[in-house]
């Protein structure tokens, strides 16, 4: 280092001109050679350095590069559908359903000569209902009748026996008997299936792919996350 030797401006160790006014400097001497090289190694690598610096946040926050992302949309589909619906077609009375046995007829001749008859009844629905039974005798030689008429309520699918008791009759044999049943009357309702085709609409979520642009510091962050 030292000063200009016309305007006696100072002169860098690695000015090879006067700043001021110009004039060419000597060769620098050793000591000067010397202290250049110490400045020039201390601070030769901060320049690449801090180029290198530049272009790395250059790629990161600037370049940006294409990349196929999912994106999910909605779309309305409509499929067809076989809808069945009951339709009420009235509701009638019937009889139900039952089923009667004979057992037994039994004459006792030392009371009365009472002649009785027994039978079973049982109910084949499932509700409850009040049977009328009638039990008719006829004398085979006279062809005189007698008949007993009675009721019997029974719960579902219950079964009873009954007894009908007629006075007079010597033997089971001078006789012929009948009997019949007024069921009880249920209440049944029918119906009919329609069947209707119906179009069912829905929202379905589907899946497109796009291209969109991402810098390289996002795509670190979102592979890291």
């Amino acid at each position: 280092m030292g000063n200009c030797r016309v305007c006696n401006t100072e002169v860098k160790p690695y000015q090879v001109y006067c700043p001021n006014c110009g004039l060419k400097h000597p060769l620098l001497d050793k000591e000067d050679l010397k202290n250049f090289a110490v400045f020039k190694k201390r601070f030769g690598l901060i320049f690449p350095i801090v180029s290198v610096i530049i272009i790395l946040l250059f790629i990161l926050f600037v370049v940006k590069i294409p990349v196929m992302q999912p994106v999910p949309y909605t779309v309305q589909q409509s499929s067809p559908e076989m809808v069945f619906k009951e339709k009420p077609l009235g509701c009638t009375e019937e009889p139900s359903r039952y089923v009667i046995n004979f057992i037994e007829k039994q004459v006792f001749a030392d009371v009365k000569k009472i002649l009785q008859i027994k039978l079973n009844l049982e109910n084949l629905e499932n509700e409850q209902g009040t049977f009328q039974y009638t039990v008719k005798i006829i004398y085979k030689m006279s062809q005189k009748e007698q008949q007993k008429t009675s009721e019997v309520t029974l719960g579902p699918y219950e079964n009873k026996t009954v007894y009908a008791q007629f006075e007079g009759v010597s033997s089971p044999d001078e006789v012929e008997y009948y009997f019949n049943i007024l069921p009880h009357l249920r209440s049944v309702c029918k119906t009919e299936t329609e069947r209707t085709v119906i179009e069912k609409k829905e929202e379905v979520i589907k899946i497109r792919q796009e291209k969109t642009y991402k810098t390289v510091f996002r795509l670190i962050l979102e592979k890291i996350n």
